[in-house]
């Protein structure tokens, strides 16, 4: 029973997590007047070492040899520091619908890094997800209709 409470939760912070993501795009696009993408960048990271100081385990940190702060150094600056530059740049050019199709790509490529890098399987679930993330792009992209909806226009068009 405890698995299922904590799978639950786990989904849940998921789903506030995407909630956080889609408002971090949203207003991205809506900032207007020149922003340079890598002040945005900066001011949304800062917003986000806010918002987790209250889960700040220090003595973690203290016991850290060198592999580790390397690691976390190269997640900051790669990922935070030129990913969201490159990101946050490419917003105000890119329509809405792909930016959230391109979205559903960040899970499928931290599984298949993970199984490059580290070799750890992708399981039946993820591997069904992974299919159901690609085709859900590619339908995006190519304006295939949802179910029996009307054919939309391609977000090539716009």
């Amino acid at each position: 029973m405890q698995t299922d409470r904590n799978w639950l939760i786990g989904v849940g912070l998921a789903l506030v997590a995407s909630l956080f993501y889609a408002a971090t795009t949203l207003t991205t696009r809506a900032v207007k007047g020149g922003v340079k993408p890598d002040v945005l960048s900066t001011v949304h990271c800062l917003i986000g070492c806010i918002a987790f100081v209250p889960f700040l385990d220090v003595a973690t940190l203290q016991g850290g040899d060198a592999r580790m702060w390397g690691w976390l150094a190269g997640l900051g600056v790669i990922h935070t520091g030129i990913v969201y530059v490159l990101l946050y740049s490419s917003y105000p050019k890119v329509p809405t619908t792909v930016i959230a199709a391109a979205a559903f790509l960040n899970p499928a490529a931290a599984l298949i890094s993970d199984f490059l890098a580290f070799g750890r399987s992708i399981t039946a679930m993820q591997g069904v997800g992974l299919g159901l993330i690609l085709l859900a792009g590619l339908g995006v992209n190519l304006g295939w209709p949802f179910f029996f909806g009307k054919l939309r226009v391609s977000p090539r068009n716009f």
